[in-house]
């Protein structure tokens, strides 16, 4: 049970990471559109 937990959590901090990366990227993207 307690493996479960851990993969979870560390789905989860990946995801958010991810998240992060692709908010960035996006906002950079936008940037160089607009210049």
């Amino acid at each position: 049970m307690k493996n479960i937990s851990q993969f979870i959590i560390l789905f989860s901090i990946c995801g958010a990471i991810e998240k992060d990366y692709f908010q960035q990227h996006v906002a950079y993207e936008i940037e160089v559109t607009l210049d």
